[in-house]
């Protein structure tokens, strides 16, 4: 028995595009380097030419004038201030109109530009690589969205294919079998038995393009957010606070002349004022204008099959409850409430971590930053999951599955969880304080509505994890983030896996991975009293809707005892020596 297959065809043209992004961030980083450059280097060669200034500064400054800048044209005399280049460049120009006025120079040319702009340039090219690394795990990240669209897409035409030629063989052969001398019963027979295999084919049919349509919103989804927010984000990483440095140096330009000389005093005051109105946002938002690489694509679009009749999102309707689209909904529900609670947790470590302060020493002052620099990226991470998970929900909410409800069961579990670890941590900083803190949540807990896990679990048979199963087969992993099993070997299974037919477990060891569901063995009454419990909550929830005075039956007041002999023995595998 082999497991589902994993691996999907590379796109090719959304390389091609990410390719040409980084070759334009590198040729914007090499630009603003050689501004810097040119500011480092203008400041020595101004300052070894002191001695006879007035008439070498104009030749200098000549030699940098012809240079060509970004968004500035010379035969136009109108000039926008808020661009660094337009700024640099007038003021070279006015060097050149007062230097013949010019006597001194300031000997703070060396300390306050040339070795700062040194200083800023190195670091610049440290934050290249940092950027591009991280650009590129972006990048990686929606081309896999890419990569399962693709699959979908070829999952869905293949299905649609099959089910065609099955339709027009099932017609051939329906009017080749009806013989004078045929009786009856088997004319039924035949009937009833190319009925089955027609609805069989198109049933998988529309199941595959259901899965292809909520895949292309969830790509869509990360498109946009690259576009929007990770793209902004790396090109902001990537500049850091190079305007900040290059007003700085500009002003401090403005600000020497100034001194040296009263007679260029109204042509430097212009540009210190100026120099101070450079904004970061302007020249990114006049960097994506001249490069439309960076301007959001369109849309990836829905392309159905030739054979394809129905263009909505449908429900597979007559199916069991793992392949409709109510399944869906609570797959992805469950997703986003789970990602709203490590957004949440995320940013309150973010929060403590940003609160102490910078350390003493080197060593903790680089682990605090790699922290933040961690928790700000699972922040990214999470977000991202949860819009791809709102947006298939968006899409299932538009045909009318009645994702609402099942988005604040979820959420109310969450909400519930943030609230019962926010007593804990409440208690434990004063246990004098315990017993009111109980009383406190006994009267809130009576107010919220249950919500039972098994009823949102993306899984087709309804669990309550974590679960103790045997290993029926080995398996050696081929992704790095699988996990090898052994035959009969005793593994803790945590949660859903993300594709169908596969599952997180761990094993005795520790060690977390994706596993084939079909290679392991599961209790067998767990899915029934899991299917109890779920009756029980919507029983009760029925009650308290229709108003009624009995009080809500909460689902962990159904007990199984068919499997607490086989969970004890089994468990005692992944505990400790001190817990046994």
């Amino acid at each position: 028995m082999q497991p589902p297959p994993r691996k999907v065809k590379v796109t090719q043209e959304l390389k091609n595009t990410h390719t040409e992004q980084m070759t334009r961030l590198h040729f914007k980083h090499h630009t603003e380097c050689d501004l810097l450059e040119d500011m480092r280097s203008y400041s020595v060669k101004k300052g070894q030419l002191e001695r006879d200034y007035a008439q070498a500064l104009q030749k200098l400054a000549g030699q940098y004038l012809k240079r060509d800048w970004p968004g500035i044209n010379p035969d136009d005399q109108r000039t926008d201030y808020r661009n660094v280049y337009a700024v640099w460049r007038s003021y070279l120009e006015g060097t050149v109109q007062v230097s013949q006025s010019r006597l001194n120079v300031c000997d703070n040319y060396r300390s306050q530009i040339s070795e700062p702009a040194k200083t800023v340039r190195l670091y610049k090219e440290q934050q290249l690589k940092k950027t591009v690394d991280q650009l590129s795990v972006i990048q990686a990240e929606l081309q896999e969205s890419v990569k399962d669209l693709a699959k979908a897409k070829k999952k869905y035409y293949d299905c649609e294919q099959v089910a065609h030629a099955v339709r027009e063989k099932a017609d051939i052969e329906a009017k080749s079998k009806l013989g004078l001398f045929q009786s009856r019963i088997s004319l039924q027979k035949a009937n009833v038995k190319l009925k089955a295999k027609r609805s069989d084919c198109n049933l998988k049919a529309t199941q595959a393009r259901n899965d292809y349509l909520l895949t292309l919103a969830a790509a869509n989804a990360h498109h946009d957010r690259y576009y929007h927010a990770d793209l902004l984000h790396c090109i902001q990483a990537l500049d850091g606070r190079i305007y900040e440095h290059v007003k700085d140096y500009l002003v401090a330009l403005c600000g020497t002349e100034l001194e040296a000389s009263q007679a260029s005093h109204s042509a430097f005051q212009f540009l210190l004022d100026k120099s101070t109105r450079i904004i970061q946002e302007f020249n990114q938002q006049f960097f994506m204008q001249e490069n439309p690489v960076f301007h959001k694509a369109h849309d990836f679009q829905f392309q159905p099959s030739e054979c394809d009749m129905s263009r909505p999102l449908e429900s597979n309707t007559g199916t069991t409850e793992e392949l409709s689209l109510n399944k869906e909904a609570r797959k992805w529900a469950t997703r986003v409430a789970r990602e709203h609670k490590n957004i949440i947790y995320y940013k309150r470590s973010l929060e403590e971590c940003e609160s102490h302060g910078l350390p003493p020493l080197e060593q903790s002052r680089v682990d605090l930053e790699l922290k933040i620099e961690d928790t700000k990226e699972n922040i990214r991470k999470a977000e991202t999951v949860k819009l791809k998970a709102e947006a298939r929900l968006d899409l299932l909410r538009q045909v009318g599955v009645s994702v609402d409800t099942w988005v604040k069961s979820a959420m109310n579990q969450v909400m519930e969880e943030l609230e019962n670890e926010r007593w804990a941590n409440y208690t434990s900083h004063d246990p004098s304080l315990s017993s009111i803190v109980d009383f406190e949540r006994d009267e809130c807990d009576e107010n919220m509505e249950v919500f039972d896990d098994s009823s949102s679990s993306p899984s087709g048979t309804l669990r309550n994890y974590p679960l103790t199963c045997k290993v029926l087969y080995s398996y050696k992993a081929s992704q790095p983030d699988e996990l090898t099993i052994d035959e009969q070997e005793m593994l803790e299974v945590i949660e859903d896996g993300d594709m169908e037919d596969w599952v997180k477990a761990r094993n005795k060891t520790g060690l977390v991975g994706y596993v084939p569901e079909k290679y392991l063995q599961f209790p067998a009454s767990n899915s029934l009293l899991s299917m109890l419990q779920s009756l029980a909550t919507l029983d009760a929830r029925s009650h308290t809707s229709s108003n009624s005075t009995e009080p809500e039956l909460h689902p962990g007041c159904i007990n199984g005892d068919a499997n607490t002999e086989y969970e004890d023995e089994v468990n005692e595998d992944f505990l400790s020596p001190s817990d046994r």
